[in-house]
């Protein structure tokens, strides 16, 4: 092979080089893109999940407990009692890591863990006061207003509670799901869905 020749070898090799790396931008960016695009979609169906999840706790647990008067003038002993055991319950369980009753000025009435009685009301709170259901990605303890150490990955759920005779919105539930079994599960169904097409 002569001086031409070998220049010309490695003019294609430098070609061929620019050419590969000029086609692995796209298929990076789309890679990325994509990656994005699970993670978002992972997200806001780990939330619907939440939100059904809190939803059912509300109906079946929380608002039967609930006598329907509003709860601006708190719990009665009762209330608070069985409240009480459900979520010693459902947080030793896991199932739960916080759970808080609100009224419809967004004070907390009741909390788990003593947490949020003298905290200035979440515009969540109010929203689901007003009959909207809030859910969000967060840790636990991570709100400015929180104390102690920033927990695990979870959702915060706000829904309007509705109790008695009537259903009247009597208060507000805030409640913090594990989030690590919900998108467990989510992959769980992604996985089998994938496989069975």
């Amino acid at each position: 092979m002569g001086p031409r020749a070998d220049a010309r070898h490695d003019s294609t090799v430098r070609q061929f080089f620019v050419f590969a790396a000029i086609s692995l931008v796209p298929v990076l960016v789309l890679g990325l893109v994509l990656a994005g695009s699970y993670r978002s979609e992972a997200v806001r169906r780990g939330l619907a999940q939440a939100r059904s999840e809190a939803v059912l706790m509300a109906q079946t647990a929380v608002q039967p407990i609930l006598d329907g008067r509003p709860l601006s003038a708190g719990l009665s002993p009762s209330e608070a009692a069985r409240l009480h055991q459900l979520t010693a319950g459902a947080v030793a369980r896991g199932d739960v890591q916080r759970l808080r009753v609100r009224n419809l000025q967004g004070a907390v009435i009741f909390s788990d863990d003593g947490s949020g009685f003298h905290d200035h009301p979440e515009d969540e709170a109010l929203d689901a006061a007003r009959g909207i259901t809030v859910a969000r990605l967060t840790h636990i303890n991570s709100d400015s207003v929180d104390t102690g150490k920033v927990g695990s990955e979870s959702v915060e759920v706000y829904l309007p509670l509705s109790a008695g005779p009537h259903h009247a919105r009597v208060g507000v539930l805030e409640v913090y799901l594990p989030y690590s079994p919900i998108a467990a599960s989510i992959g769980s169904n992604a996985r089998c869905f994938t496989s069975a097409t």
